[in-house]
């Protein structure tokens, strides 16, 4: 037998079980046409008014939002179809690309629910760099140290999500241009 067999089997698999490709939970690109001073699906709940703006950011065409210290964003979800993900006690994994002006960050939330209804909100802290740049982070679960808790698990469980919060802190401002969360290490491991 050639070493060439062992080798398709293993790409087979690959292919049909994913395993540790990450599970979207929620991607934000801010390229919907917002008009006026609307911020498209989101809502500023905290700050001054104008504290958020949709603008371009690094390409002409490229938008995102620009979001100075103390405002917050709320986006909320439509109910939408549970998932099956592979998790991993109580966290899931962010990826933001944008800038931040040196002294600010950024922190995202989001509050999902699995099947059983047990809502839990998962936030994490991303530091951008003054230049055009990604970044991952971690959301931590608020009841990631309880060990009843049916989203503080290793393995599968199914969610969706309910809503988003960015809030920027510290002094100045931040433009975010994607916002990416899924699973933590992890995928779908129905295979």
């Amino acid at each position: 037998m050639s070493i060439r067999f062992p080798l398709l089997l293993i790409a087979l698999f690959l292919i049909a079980c994913p395993g540790n490709a990450p599970f979207r939970i929620v991607v934000e690109s801010f390229e919907d046409v917002c008009e006026g001073d609307s911020l498209c699906e989101f809502e500023q709940v905290d700050g001054e008014p104008g504290d958020v703006t949709w603008i371009e950011t690094i390409h002409p065409g490229e938008h995102g939002l620009r979001i100075e210290a103390g405002a917050r964003l709320v986006r909320s979800y439509e109910p939408r179809e549970l998932r099956s993900l592979g998790f991993q006690a109580g966290s899931a994994q962010g990826y933001i690309t944008g800038l931040c002006e040196e002294g600010a960050n950024i922190e995202v939330a989001i509050v999902m629910t699995d099947d059983l209804d047990y809502t839990d909100e998962f936030r994490g802290t991303s530091t951008l760099w003054t230049e055009y740049d990604g970044t991952s982070f971690a959301l931590v679960g608020a009841s990631a140290l309880d060990p009843n808790s049916p989203l503080n698990t290793q393995g599968s469980v199914s969610i969706r999500p309910l809503a988003l919060e960015i809030r920027v802190r510290g002094e100045g401002a931040c433009e975010i241009d994607h916002l990416t969360v899924d699973s933590y290490f992890g995928g779908s491991i129905d295979c």
